[in-house]
């Protein structure tokens, strides 16, 4: 019997938390089946990084053609969105590349769709592959595919129905959303016999199974893989004396991919730190703040020193980073399941992290890191004081639940099994 060939589509490779998890689960594919897997995608690289990686945009002209259709994309979000912080917070796909004739395609079994916005895919695009009439998976990353055109809804419930009066588009522009999600909603309909839909976390998954658009398809969840070699538990001494970090001073980091990003919640996190140097100053002088990541401005404290360390680290240092922090904290408003805090325990660092989307699947609270009771400051200072205290005694637990959940081995054989389930139903 031939190797299921299996052809992942993400407009990236190596830009943002969505594909570097789609590019994690290629690796684990790769190395713990017998599944012969290809990945294609939109990054305007001159040469692919690895062998089965390729650029569907590798000549000049279609790199042009690409950043072109972006920038006009861009360009229009910009007129229908009220808020500048929502800018690249949404999309309606107008625009995507013609891939239904690739030959990856043609010769692949199955399909998996991963993020494919930034003009990758259109909803045309989308339509012209389902005719292949081959079996697709799409790993929901975040809220998109079945919202209006919002990654993450934040309080808005909207989409539980129609969307219609969607609070981030200007008014005169709601029946383009309303358009839009009557796209998707004849999509998934049309090749709904085909398509497999999988959750990265238990909460997106319902959040699917709640939407007007997926209430009667089938979600499944799998979480995203995490290679355990390339992020190990190092001596945190060792790994301190790398960054030169002071041994006797408490480590607590933050990251990612831009600090500026409001879901990602950094002024929740600084008026934390803030509270602490009032109501512990003690406890506050011992802690050094470190981040890394797009800055979002400069942090000055009375008793706490701050070292921004930059915005990207390749694996082994990012590795070194997290394994010399004593607690990594992110106090996001609304997320999926963050690589951050899936790098930071494979690394043996416990976690300090709000209790929204899929983060309450990932710490135990108490165990491998602390679970704040909400959102507010006084509850990031309640965890900071836990940490001060028990960060040592949980740092092996913290190792041991992403071996246990996530490792690549765990998450491969779970795709695996899907993929062979949507093969037997197909014939």
């Amino acid at each position: 019997m031939k190797n299921i060939r299996v052809l992942i589509l993400s407009t990236y490779f190596q830009k943002g938390g969505a594909a570097i998890a789609a590019g994690r689960l290629w690796h684990a594919l790769r190395k713990h089946t017998s599944l012969e897997v290809n990945f294609l995608h939109a990054e305007p690289a001159p040469h692919s990084p690895e062998e089965g990686v390729y650029s569907c945009v590798s000549s000049v002209w279609r790199q042009k053609q690409w950043w072109l259709r972006f920038g006009v994309e861009e360009m229009s979000m910009r007129l229908l969105l009220r808020n500048r912080e929502d800018w690249f917070q949404f999309s309606l796909a107008p625009w995507g590349i013609g891939l239904h004739r690739h030959p990856l395609l043609q010769e692949a079994d199955i399909i998996h769709l991963h993020w494919i916005n930034d003009a990758f895919l259109s909803m045309r695009s989308l339509r012209y592959i389902g005719m292949w009439q081959k079996p697709m998976v799409v790993t929901m990353h975040d809220m998109w595919t079945f919202t209006g055109g919002c990654h993450y809804s934040g309080d808005c419930n909207a989409y539980e129905q129609s969307c219609a009066r969607c609070p981030k588009i200007k008014t005169a522009f709601h029946p383009v959303v309303c358009s839009h999600r009557q796209r998707k909603a004849q999509f998934w309909q049309q090749f709904s016999p085909l398509v497999c839909w999988v959750g990265c976390s238990r909460w997106l998954a319902d959040c699917a199974r709640a939407s007007g658009l997926l209430d009667t398809a089938a979600i499944h969840h799998i979480p995203n893989p995490l290679d355990t070699n390339q992020f190990q538990y190092l001596p945190q001494e060792q790994a301190k004396s790398a960054w030169q970090l002071p041994p006797g001073r408490f480590v607590l980091l933050c990251g990612a991919a831009s600090l500026k990003d409001r879901r990602k919640g950094m002024d929740i996190l600084l008026e934390a730190l803030r509270l602490l140097e009032k109501q512990y100053p003690a406890m506050a002088s011992k802690i050094l703040f470190c981040t890394f990541g797009k800055a979002a401005e400069c942090m000055s404290f009375d008793l706490i020193e701050h070292r921004h360390l930059g915005s990207f680290l390749d694996p082994k240092e990012l590795n070194r980073l997290y394994a010399a922090a004593d607690a990594y904290v992110l106090t996001s408003r609304q997320d999926n399941l963050p690589n951050t805090i899936m790098e930071a325990m494979a690394s043996g660092t416990p976690v300090l992290a709000t209790p929204v989307g899929g983060i309450p699947e990932m710490i135990a609270h108490g165990q491998n890191g602390f679970l704040m009771r909400d959102l507010s400051p006084q509850a990031c200072v309640e965890g900071i004081l836990f940490l001060l205290e028990k960060a040592n005694t949980l740092r092996l637990s913290a190792r041991q639940w992403v071996e246990t959940h996530y490792s690549e081995a765990v998450v491969a054989q779970q795709y695996s099994r899907l993929y062979e389930e949507l093969l037997r139903q197909k014939r």
